[in-house]
């Protein structure tokens, strides 16, 4: 399963099936594992590059703007499927997952010390109801 933070383009590199040279877009097709809606992209040939050698394709893709801003949590199929101008799509190279989160980056929690430390020589430890703050073990 493929991590997907919602609110941007992400990145991806994934291997895949070969696909054919003549290929010039691909077929992004995501399904909502909950309610089956289906949506779909197509990545045009500047979005996406492919190496033959390893058979790798990179790919940035933003899903939010597919979905309608689904929310954290929800979870979809995907299908990857070459697709040629004017003769139509090839078989599927890559089927998957993606999972939906929240950037882990903005949330930061200010961490604070529940261990008091030393003041004026003396070590004030008292007991005290918590307030459930994060505790951190040196």
């Amino acid at each position: 399963m493929l991590t997907y933070y919602k609110d941007r383009y992400n990145d991806y590199t994934i291997r895949t099936a070969a696909i054919s040279s003549e290929a010039t877009h691909l077929a992004l097709t995501i399904q909502d594992m909950t309610t089956l809606e289906n949506h779909g992209a197509l990545l045009n040939p500047g979005q996406w590059s492919y190496s033959e050698y390893e058979s790798f394709v990179s790919f940035s893709v933003n899903l939010d703007i597919m979905t309608n801003d689904m929310p954290v949590g929800n979870e979809f199929r995907a299908t990857l499927t070459p697709w040629v101008t004017g003769s139509g799509y090839f078989e599927p190279v890559w089927d998957g997952s993606f999972q939906f989160f929240t950037s882990q980056s903005i949330d930061k929690p200010a961490y604070v010390n529940q261990i008091p430390v030393e003041d004026n020589g003396e070590y004030p430890y008292k007991s005290h109801t918590s307030q459930n703050q994060y505790i951190i073990l040196t």
